[in-house]
């Protein structure tokens, strides 16, 4: 099944790419686990939705609590930069799915 984040969004999480620090504040792990929780979270499912100005990624829950509450981190801050979505006016905003 292929990944439903949006390009811009893969590349700037892509393991190859993004420094495991990037997890430092919301996992203290070894930087091969860090490594294996953003393909984690790359290659899981999510949904697309323009809500006015805003383009919605909101990523299902992942295997375990700790990787779902240290991914939910990292979407915060990526909302926080305030990324607007190439070709458009949307601005993205990260999140993970209440996993109820």
């Amino acid at each position: 099944m292929p990944s439903a984040w949006p390009p811009t969004t893969r590349s700037r999480l892509s393991p190859a790419r993004l420094p495991a620090r990037l997890l430092g504040p919301h996992r203290g792990r070894a930087e091969d686990d860090a490594r294996s929780l953003l393909r984690e979270a790359v290659g899981a499912p999510a949904d697309l939705e323009v809500v006015g100005d805003e383009l919605h990624v909101r990523l299902d829950p992942l295997s375990a609590p700790r990787h779902t509450a240290a991914v939910a981190g990292i979407c915060a801050d990526l909302t926080a930069t305030e990324t607007v979505y190439p070709g458009t006016k949307l601005t993205l905003v990260h999140s993970v799915k209440d996993g109820r």
